[in-house]
């Protein structure tokens, strides 16, 4: 299984029609993800804070078998 040194990024993002936020997180070498609807910047980026690295250790295989280094 080929490893990914890169972590991915995760940044609070707001909706472009206002309606609220979502975590953006890019990988680099596969399509980013959009993740929850949060009704502020303040509760995505508690989130990322809270439950990001739990939700990137549990998605670091994709549907490619391309895994990221844990490390």
């Amino acid at each position: 299984m080929k490893t990914l040194k890169k972590q991915p990024k995760l940044e609070a993002r707001e909706r472009r029609d206002g309606s609220g936020w979502y975590v953006l997180v890019t990988w680099g070498a596969r399509p980013s993800e959009e993740v929850g609807g949060f009704p502020s910047q303040a509760e995505a980026q508690k989130w990322i804070d809270r439950s990001g690295a739990t939700w990137v250790r549990e998605h670091l295989v994709d549907e490619h078998g391309l895994a990221y280094d844990r490390g």
